[in-house]
């Protein structure tokens, strides 16, 4: 696979810049573009550079600009983007995270008060 020209303020440092503006781990991303986390951590650390396919997969995934991705040309996210999307996901995840972590009372004083909001909605 050919691998895309790094440039002196290159893919890596936005790659980097990208993934922490959606709060999102290497492993995140990586299954978000079917691929191996390795691969992500080793273009962030400057070892490997990004194939073609992959800064594709990025911009299809998360509508990222192609400009911005290849040149650092903002903006980052194209109009209309996934990011906030991707966003609202992450914080989700994270509170049934931690409201199902909590002790049992806690839970269970939420799941009926989403069950309350339910029927009130209807």
């Amino acid at each position: 696979m050919q691998h895309v020209d790094q440039g002196e303020q290159g893919i890596r440092e936005r790659l980097v810049k990208f993934r922490n503006s959606i709060d999102f781990s290497v492993s995140e991303l990586a299954e978000r573009v079917h691929e191996d986390p390795n691969l992500i951590t080793s273009i962030e650390n400057g070892s490997d550079g990004p194939t073609f396919e992959l800064v594709i997969k990025l911009a299809n995934a998360f509508d990222l600009s192609l400009d911005w991705l290849l040149t650092g040309d903002e903006p980052m996210f194209l109009k209309g983007t996934k990011a906030d999307e991707i966003q609202t996901e992450k914080h989700n995840a994270d509170l049934l995270k931690n409201v199902f972590s909590m002790p049992e009372k806690k839970s269970e004083i939420l799941r009926r008060m989403e069950e309350i909001s339910s029927k009130n909605s209807e």
